[in-house]
């Protein structure tokens, strides 16, 4: 299948970006119009059901994909307003959003912007709405790798920023590509190296030559040298054709495919450990000195560490004899009894605490103060009728407080993890607070299905969003129960099976239902029916108490696609050259303007 983004009107010189998927299946109508959304940025606003990036709206879903940067699977609740997020959506119904995927960047991470330069100070530029510092290791040019200063930078210009952001730092450019007015022909492709001289690479039959500006990446985004190249490599290339009429490369990425085609991700209880390996979700993970094993919160554990009935994210690789490898073993177990968040008018500033809601919240020197703007304050800034959201944990029967924000707000909210102590017909009890419920109360599992109050049960741990009301009544706006958890399943391969009813990727069987959503390539939602033996997809399920998998969301991922970008050199019937390519179209060719 062929797309054209930019209608061709009929005209030799027209401008086109073109990608081309190796495979075909028929598009439904429905999703020929859907356009395709991707932003990177701060999260300026989250609602219970959405979030705003660069001021587009997000609706989130029950089929929204929401990962670390280290492709972790994250819960909603771990979006924050400030946080850094990638937004991949696309329009639904009524030209709303829908997000597809959010990816969570916390650092330290390798960042791309795409954008016009909105502002200019110093020692920074802005780009979509983030600010990106340069210093001495920046390195800026032009598409065609023309090198400039910093000076040459201005308010209008077309940039594309590789940046990168340390924990809790500013992004700081590592290269700055400026693309001028003449950037018109430009080709991205796939596939392995063929051929290496000394200052070039054959890729797909194209040769590519490059420079010292040319950025060479690793398949986890670190920093290569040409010489690390070699034939057969699996690669991404960007470039763009020169006066010459030869290619140069602007970066080149390697992408370790086998790998990927061999990966495994689950999440689940552990149900079984012997003395080199665990079973999770019936699946036996071997374990050796390699195998990376820590906590939730970053600390490296001992394979001792674990024991039965632990709750894990395992990654795994198929190893040759069709067993899986743990890779890394994330334990995902948290004390949320520990665990506070309110928020809410200080009622009393003392020497070295605060009244907030009732609650005693001690400080330290550990405690942190911010403004709304993400400025430091200090602990003698906070005055009583100030609102401030407060996250705090339990150390010797008083409540610490880790993180303080100072917010405009005439509204008393409180945020409270603990376990169900009591049900009384309507109400919760939780940590010795009683909060009533109603028909507008939203009840959760983890994964934000709707349940209802009869599924709660005393002794579950439960995230309760509620309202002060009356001075001193709870009402719960929300209960999401922490614990009314559901086994996540993720492989990515070539469907090796195909029923009316089931698909088979890596060894793995997943029951398909109404349920499950089927997203093409660039295409939008798609029909089971459109699947094929043979495709590359990624499969999200889960598994249920009788060791089911359910396919919740299928993707399909095409092993073989490259993008053009330039005018129209000419057009003959069902055919047409871009950037000395000869492109040919076909029934199945979608075009965009």
């Amino acid at each position: 299948m062929l797309k054209i983004y930019n209608s061709l009107s009929g005209k030799i010189g027209s401008v086109v970006t073109l990608l081309i998927i190796s495979f075909l299946f028929l598009v439904p109508q429905q999703s020929k119009a859907d356009g395709k959304v991707e932003v990177t940025g701060s999260i300026q606003v989250k609602t219970d059901s959405s979030i705003t990036v660069s001021n587009m709206e997000f609706l989130v879903t029950s089929s929204t994909e929401i990962t670390s940067h280290m492709n972790n699977n994250l819960s909603f609740d771990s979006l924050k307003v400030g946080g850094f997020v990638k937004v991949e959506g696309e329009s639904g119904n009524g030209g709303t959003l829908v997000a597809l995927k959010i990816r969570l960047m916390t650092s330290p991470i390798n960042l791309e912007l795409h954008g016009k330069i909105t502002a200019v100070t110093t020692n920074s530029i802005t780009v979509e709405g983030n600010e990106v510092f340069v210093d001495s290791n920046t390195v800026i040019f032009t598409q065609f790798h023309a090198a400039l200063s910093f000076a040459d930078l201005k308010v209008g210009d077309s940039v594309f920023v590789k940046a990168n952001q340390p924990n809790s730092g500013q992004l700081t450019a590592v290269a700055i590509i400026v693309m001028t007015a003449s950037s018109n022909q430009e080709i991205e492709l796939e596939g392995k190296i063929q051929v290496i001289t000394g200052n070039s690479i054959k890729v797909r039959d194209v040769e590519f030559f490059v420079d010292s500006a040319t950025i060479i990446l690793s398949h986890d985004r670190g920093i290569l040298l040409f010489s690390d190249l070699k034939v057969g490599d699996d690669v991404e290339v960007r470039g763009f054709l020169q006066e010459d009429s030869t290619y140069l490369a602007l970066y080149i990425r390697v992408e370790d495919e086998e790998l990927e085609d061999k990966e495994l991700e689950v999440e689940g209880t552990i149900t079984a450990i012997d003395s080199a390996s665990i079973t999770v979700n019936m699946i036996v993970f071997k374990v050796d000195s390699s195998t990376v094993i820590h906590a939730h919160e970053g600390v490296i554990l001992n394979f001792s560490d674990l024991k039965i009935g632990d709750m894990v994210e395992v990654k795994a690789i198929l190893l040759s004899d069709s067993t899986y490898k743990a890779v890394k073993i994330k334990l995902e177990n948290e004390d949320p009894e520990n665990e506070f968040e309110i928020a809410g008018l200080i009622e009393v500033v003392n020497s070295d605490n605060i009244l907030v809601g009732g609650y005693q919240i001690y400080v330290n020197s550990q405690t942190k103060i911010y403004n709304q703007l993400k400025q430091s304050l200090l602990f003698a800034d906070l005055t009583v009728g100030t609102f401030v959201v407060v996250k705090a944990s339990l150390q010797s029967n008083l409540y610490y407080a880790s993180l303080i924000k100072v917010r405009n707000n005439n509204s008393a909210e409180l945020h409270v993890t603990g376990a169900i102590e009591v049900l009384n017909g309507t109400s919760i009890t939780v940590k010795g607070i009683v909060f009533l419920t109603d028909q507008n109360t939203e009840f959760l599992d983890n994964n934000r299905n709707t349940i209802a109050y009869a599924d709660l049960k005393v002794g579950q741990i439960v995230t309760i969003k509620a309202v002060i009301q009356n001075g001193n009544q709870y009402y719960a706006l929300r209960v999401k129960v922490k614990n009314f958890w559901r086994p996540t399943v993720i492989v990515e391969g070539t469907i090796e099976l195909l029923t009316s009813n089931s698909i088979t990727v890596m060894g793995k069987t997943f029951a398909v239902d109404s349920s499950t959503l089927v997203v093409g390539h660039g295409t939008g939602v798609i029909t089971f029916a459109n699947l094929t033996v043979g495709l590359m997809v990624e499969v999200k399920g889960s598994l249920n108490t009788n060791g089911v998998l359910t396919a919740k969301l299928i993707k399909v991922h095409p092993e073989n696609e490259f993008e053009v970008f330039g005018k129209i050199d000419s057009l003959s019937g069902t055919q047409f050259v871009v950037a000395g390519l000869t492109i040919i179209t076909d029934a199945s060719t979608v075009y965009y303007d």
